[in-house]
């Protein structure tokens, strides 16, 4: 209150905080939410989703363990667009794995294929810009180190969400069920996205509809993350008045006669 006071009187405003930002974990978290706001991520989503599942769908006829899960060359698709379009891929791993899901049998064990499948596709991009600016495209021998150790990263957190689920549901011990699922998405990844990259991530590179020329890399310093628009900035703080207290207002108009004034009338 006393604070308060004194601003008043001093003719300043009263301190407002600007919030700061934070980054991090944080900032990952706010990208994964603040994407639904742009129409071009939306629609790269739906397109991630809807060609997961077009490639998951007929391979149902070749189970691994049936019921549960089956031979997945689609599992290169999540690695692909999760370098491409971010968390775009993400979220379409997850929607196109339920997708395919409904073809082969529906059950609460779906709830943790859908968290893995988030996880496969949300890890890629978002270890690869914490390693290198370079593109995903592996050439040299250090690029081919990141990729592998990203893509076997993606492929144990799926393999771990998914297999400790289902043993947690009593259906397939997480030994076997978490083995299969880690070599299934390794080995296919590893494998065929290199290949697609090398040939899509140019084109689509030249189209500008990578992740990054939809949605800028926020600048360093905790900058908040903004699909459209930066936050504007805190207005600067008014200096404070020179007059003092005490001194009594003029009012504009007239100015006062002094004595000097009718001297000079006579």
């Amino acid at each position: 209150m006393r604070n308060s006071a004194a601003n008043r009187k001093a003719g300043r405003r009263p301190s407002v905080g600007c919030s700061g930002t934070s980054g991090g974990a944080g900032a990952g978290m706010r990208e994964l939410v603040d994407m639904w706001g742009n129409t071009r991520m939306v629609v790269l989503t739906a397109m991630s989703a809807s060609l997961y599942a077009a490639i998951l769908i007929p391979f149902k006829v070749l189970p691994i363990i049936p019921g549960v899960t089956e031979f997945r060359p689609a599992n290169a698709v999540p690695v692909v667009c999760s370098f491409l379009f971010g968390p775009a891929g993400a979220w379409g791993a997850a929607i196109g794995n339920v997708i395919g899901d409904f073809f082969g049998g529906i059950g609460p064990g779906d709830l943790f294929g859908f968290a893995g499948n988030f996880l496969y596709g949300f890890i890629p991009y978002k270890a690869w810009e914490a390693l290198t600016d370079a593109d995903p495209v592996p050439t040299g021998a250090g690029t081919w180190v990141a990729f592998v150790g990203v893509v076997l990263l993606a492929s144990a957190a799926c393999a771990l969400t998914v297999g400790w689920g289902l043993n947690l549901l009593g259906f397939v011990p997480f030994s076997v069920l978490g083995n299969i699922v880690l070599v299934n998405n390794f080995v296919v990844a590893v494998v065929l996205t290199p290949f697609l990259l090398a040939v899509i991530y140019p084109r689509v590179k030249r189209g500008h509809l990578l992740y990054r020329d939809i949605v800028p890399r926020p600048a360093p310093g905790g900058a908040r993350f903004a699909a459209h628009r930066r936050r504007p900035s805190c207005p600067p703080p008014r200096a404070p008045s020179t007059r003092p207290a005490s001194a009594p207002r003029r009012r504009p108009g007239r100015r006062r006669s002094t004595p000097a004034d009718g001297r000079r009338r006579r």
